[in-house]
């Protein structure tokens, strides 16, 4: 493995020659790490409250290609017709009644939403509770009688600082509890 320090320094080691790298040994390199405390029971916390929502919506009909006469034999015209679409994102749950958080760009538009809770397989319908386009947020209710809902609470942006740890976990293009 490689580490190095960018800049026209000589190389260390056998090279004397100016190269645009500083190559260190993996002694140098081991004194020079800061150790990182692992993420993963954090992880393990929060992803009982992490959302696959899955939606349905229709799309209108597209508009007719209009071809000039003579090539209706060349291309294939669709019918008009209403299109389902599906899409796919993450949300979280912030209250054990379920209400929960997603993009407003996961939901608008949605005559269905599904959710499925942590790696739990059962899907729930949802409900869009409010959302803000210009902030991308939504809120939504999961439809269910249970009101012990795992949670990840929100936190305070006040007590963030700049070269703290910050951690998304979701399910970006499917990629379930990522």
């Amino acid at each position: 493995w490689l580490v190095a320090f960018l800049g026209d320094k000589p190389s260390i080691g056998p090279s004397k020659t100016h190269v645009l790298w500083v190559e260190m040994t993996p002694e140098q390199s081991k004194s020079s790490m800061v150790p990182t405390p692992s993420l993963a029971p954090l992880v393990n916390q929060v992803k009982s409250a992490v959302l696959v929502v899955t939606t349905e919506s229709v799309a209108g009909p597209q508009r007719q290609l209009q071809l000039p006469p003579g090539f209706e034999d060349y291309f294939r015209v669709p019918p008009e017709q209403q299109q389902r679409r599906t899409g796919l994102g993450s949300g979280f749950i912030i209250h054990p009644s379920g209400l929960a958080l997603t993009n407003n760009h996961v939901i608008e538009g949605a005559s269905k939403i599904k959710i499925r809770v942590g790696t739990d397989l059962k899907e729930y319908e949802g409900e869009v509770i409010g959302t803000d386009p210009d902030t991308d947020v939504a809120l939504i209710q999961i439809k269910s009688s249970k009101k012990d809902w795992p949670v990840i609470p929100l936190g305070s942006s006040t007590a963030v600082q700049v070269g703290d740890f910050a951690m998304a976990i979701g399910n970006p293009l499917g990629l379930e509890n990522s």
